[in-house]
């Protein structure tokens, strides 16, 4: 998958500098000269001019006087701030709005500096001082109130995205397309767009395989397989190969070929079981040069402690077949490859009991693993793959002659085409393979760093 960058990871931000009118409070002094103020009520007298004395004889309370403002922020927070300098009777400040509701209302009780805070629901509201006793006097001075003006003004803004996934990247490899179906719901490539939710590509494939719907991805399975550009299936991991050598290609087409074999003919337990481990597993390829050969080897030390940073791996070579001494029955590449598949399933299963077998010596098969395998699974995995008939066994102990074949698949030694001997007493010779075994003549495989993964699911 392409690596995270700084572009795919950080939030996206722009600066931008515009002139605009800009909002800005101001205090506005109300000048106490006539027509600035009105009188209210019958009998209220104004004394102009700062401080402006209000006398409410009023025979009816509420005498008093009205200022009006104006230029108000709607549903913003306002004041009106006022001194008295004397006062008889009763008062009270109080605003109105536009429609003459009472929106703030304050007691006005001796000299001192009063403020009444309102929050107006138009431009324009009323601020009033009310005598709620008939002839009160009042000496007021410094009116005023806060209001909100527009100035030119320049602004700096940052804009930054909302995208809630930073990275560009999703399942496979492939770059998301968020618009869609949501964030990580889809997914495109060079030859297709593949919902993530229905585990289905939504155009034809392009170069489809049979027996497969052209709308099936990954061959249905995800974990195993990639498709980066949506047009070929191929297998997950691998290093590059040497030069003149077995190539990925052929050691890949190999391998998804053993293991194919093997889930159809009846030995898809065990190939399965390290696809859905927990476990990071690795399977490589090796040549004739190995001096230890196919093998399992998991990442525990000969003291039973686990190696930091290895992973168990699957040493596999597709032309390794092994004749046993005793009664000429040729264990094919397919076999060996599900033999150490079997060691590797056990130390799934339980790496502790794999490694006491592997540490328990025995005199006919050299260790009690090789034992558990050998008699059991081994056997299993001939006769499920139409190799093993009757009486016949495979080997009973360790030993074998080493040959080189042409194919991995089951093939035969006899000059009749049949895969001779019984190994277990009653010769019962199987039926005619298609593949003989021949002297190997097959591409070089010199390449100890050719390697396919088993992806782990986590």
């Amino acid at each position: 998958m392409p690596g995270r960058y700084t572009r795919d990871t950080t939030v996206h931000c722009a600066v931008i500098t515009q002139t605009m009118l800009v909002p800005q409070w101001v205090w506005v002094d109300i000048p106490l000269f006539p027509g600035a103020a009105t009188p209210l009520g019958p009998g209220t007298t104004l004394t102009w001019f700062s401080p402006i004395s209000v006398t409410a004889n009023s025979p009816a309370p509420m005498g008093g006087l009205a200022i009006a403002m104006s230029n108000l922020s709607v549903n913003g927070s306002s004041n009106i701030s006022y001194t008295v300098n004397t006062l008889t009777g009763s008062w009270m400040g109080q605003v109105t709005d536009s429609t003459g509701a009472i929106i703030a209302t304050q007691a006005v009780q001796g000299p001192g500096s009063f403020s009444l805070d309102f929050v107006p629901a138009s431009t324009t509201a009323t601020f009033s001082l009310l005598s709620t006793l008939p002839g009160g006097t009042i000496n007021v001075a410094h009116p005023g109130y806060k209001t909100l003006i527009y100035v030119p003004g320049t602004v700096t803004r940052t804009l930054c995205d909302n995208e809630k996934d930073k990275y560009r990247f999703g399942f496979n490899g492939q770059e998301k397309d968020n618009e869609i179906s949501g964030v990580g719901n889809f997914t495109s490539a060079l030859d297709w767009e593949y919902s993530t939710r229905t585990g289905r590509r939504w155009n034809p494939d392009p170069k489809g395989s049979a027996g497969l719907s052209l709308y099936s991805a990954f061959s249905n399975n995800p974990i195993w397989y990639k498709d980066p550009n949506g047009d070929t299936v191929t297998f997950k991991g691998y290093d590059k190969p040497n030069k003149n050598h077995m190539s990925f290609t052929q050691a890949n087409n190999v391998w998804n070929a053993m293991v194919s074999f093997m889930q159809h003919n009846g030995e898809a337990n065990g190939i399965n079981t390290l696809i859905r481990s927990t476990k990071d597993y690795e399977v490589k390829f090796i040549d004739d040069t190995d001096p230890k050969g196919p093998r399992f080897e998991s990442d525990i030390d000969e003291d039973g402690n686990k190696i930091p940073g290895l992973k168990p791996a699957l040493y596999i070579n597709p032309y390794f077949a092994v004749k046993n001494p005793h009664n000429g029955y040729i264990i094919s590449p397919i076999e060996v490859t599900g033999h150490e598949i079997e060691h590797a399933v056990g130390y799934d299963k339980d790496p502790c009991e794999n490694f006491r077998l592997s540490n328990i010596p025995d005199p006919q098969y050299g260790t009690a693993e090789e034992k558990r395998v050998i008699t059991g699974p081994e056997q299993r995995i001939g006769r499920n793959l139409g190799l093993l008939f009757g009486n016949m066994k495979t080997r009973d102990d360790h030993k074998g002659e080493v040959k080189h074949v042409n194919t991995w698949r089951p093939g035969n030694t006899g000059s009749d085409g049949r895969n001779e001997g019984s190994g277990g007493g009653t010769e019962t010779p199987s039926p005619q393979k298609k593949n003989e075994v021949q002297p190997y003549t097959g591409p070089e495989i010199k390449n100890h760093s050719i390697r396919v993964q088993i992806p782990a699911k986590n």
